[in-house]
């Protein structure tokens, strides 16, 4: 049970990470979500 919750609290870290990095590549992307 251990194992399964540490993978998926990678899998939350890995989501958030590439998030964050698809927004500091594309700040026209937070623009528009604002309009």
């Amino acid at each position: 049970m251990f194992l399964l919750s540490t993978s998926c609290y990678r899998i939350r870290l890995t989501l958030i990470v590439s998030l964050l990095g698809v927004l500091a590549k594309h700040p026209c992307w937070l623009e528009q979500t604002n309009v």
